[in-house]
Order: C-alpha cells, then sequence, then structure tokens
C-alpha cells in the first residue's frame, strides 16, 4: 500500500509545479528541486498550440498519475487482504503498464535534463515489486 503514495505525492507534485510553472510563464519551468533552462512562455513562443499541448500533458498527466496512484492504495488496502486474485493481477499490471513506463520515462528525461525526476517511479517500483512478491502466495494459496 505505501508504494501508492509514492506516485500520489508525484501526481499532486506534477500538478503544482506544472500549474505554477504555466502562471509564471516567462521564469524558468521549476520542479523545486530543479529547473529547466526554459519557461512556458518559451514554449508559447515557439507554437501558440505548443502551449496548449504543454498544459493539456500536464493536467493530464497528473490528475491520472493520482488516480491511478489511489487505486494501487485502495485496492492493496481492501481487496488484497481479503484475498481477491483480481486484485493482486491488477497490481502487477499497475507495476508494468504504470511504474516501469513511467520510470522508463522519467530514466529517459533525467538522462537529457538532469532533473532528478526518476526518484519517485524508481520507488514505486521496487516497492511494488516487493510488495506483489510478499502477498502472491498469500493470494494464490487461499
Amino acid at each position: 500500500m505505501s508504494a501508492g503514495f509514492v506516485p500520489l505525492t508525484a501526481g499532486v507534485f506534477t500538478l503544482l509545479t506544472g500549474k505554477i510553472s504555466i502562471l509564471n510563464a516567462y521564469s524558468d519551468w521549476s520542479f523545486w528541486i530543479y529547473s529547466l533552462s526554459f519557461g512556458f512562455g518559451d514554449i508559447q513562443a515557439v507554437d501558440p498550440q505548443a502551449g496548449a499541448f504543454v498544459a493539456l500533458l500536464t493536467d493530464v498527466a497528473g490528475v491520472n498519475i493520482v488516480s491511478a496512484a489511489l487505486a494501487v492504495v485502495l485496492i492493496s488496502r481492501f481487496a488484497l487482504p481479503r484475498g481477491h486474485k483480481w486484485a493482486w493481477w491488477y497490481l502487477l499490471f499497475a507495476f508494468v503498464w504504470v511504474g516501469i513506463s513511467d520510470a522508463y520515462g522519467a530514466t529517459q528525461f533525467y538522462l537529457e535534463t538532469g532533473a532528478p525526476m526518476l526518484i519517485m517511479p524508481w520507488t514505486f517500483c521496487v516497492l511494488m515489486a516487493v510488495g506483489l512478491l510478499k502477498t502472491r502466495a498469500q493470494v494464490f494459496e487461499s
């Protein structure tokens, strides 16, 4: 269950830093722990549609990360302890589809920008892998 709080934090962080960076269009895009060398105004200067696209991606990414994280937390808390096999399979899906994909993307982003955004997705992956391994026997032996 604790694995779900990592992307929950990341999703809220993505929403907040995105909104702040969009509102402060002419300052560097900030993740609080790292700033990129451009701002939202620079993106809009390339093309007004580019700004709208980045704003959409920021909103969609943040909201989807939060909703997936809440699903992981709630399923881990309520369905998995009751031995529901579907819950374990969903958490495996979330680990592979969301966790590995986000960790790969965040690693690529780090390699290209130096922004340490890879810490949260890899933490999620490690916690999910441990949780899935620890609960597999309990869920499938019943």
